[in-house]
């Protein structure tokens, strides 16, 4: 198994875990980041007033920029001792903020479901 206080099993200095065990973590993290990106794009381009889309689309890119800007800050504090502070702080934002975002935005998905429900019966009444 993997020496978790040494970097070496003592003979020939390495580990016997492959690196391979990260691949599962990184597709799933490639996968959510996919959703997330093509999701609030195609939200931000639907919802963007037409003169104003490409002020829009640009606006959400750059929160991904603010997160990646996050992200660089959180890696001074990525060393050893302070690897489960972290982490905690990290999982502890994204709770927090993932209620945050319930509460403010849970009445889009009826208020869109309505949205689409009209547009519908207008075009049925067109034809």
């Amino acid at each position: 198994g993997p020496y978790y206080n040494a970097a070496g099993d003592g003979k020939n200095g390495f580990n016997d875990i492959s690196a391979a065990i990260q691949v599962p973590g990184y597709v799933l993290i490639a996968i959510a980041e996919i959703f997330a990106s093509i999701t609030g794009l195609e939200y931000a381009y639907k919802r963007a007033p037409e003169k104003m889309k490409s002020i829009v689309m640009s606006m959400f890119l750059f929160t991904n920029a603010g997160g990646s800007i996050l992200a660089f800050c959180f890696n001074s504090i990525s060393a050893n001792p302070y690897l489960v502070e972290n982490f905690a702080i990290v999982a502890g934002l994204m709770g927090a903020f993932t209620i945050l975002f319930f509460v403010c935005f849970r009445h889009y998905d009826t208020r869109e479901k309505q949205e689409n429900e009209d547009r519908m019966l207008k075009e049925s009444s067109d034809s």
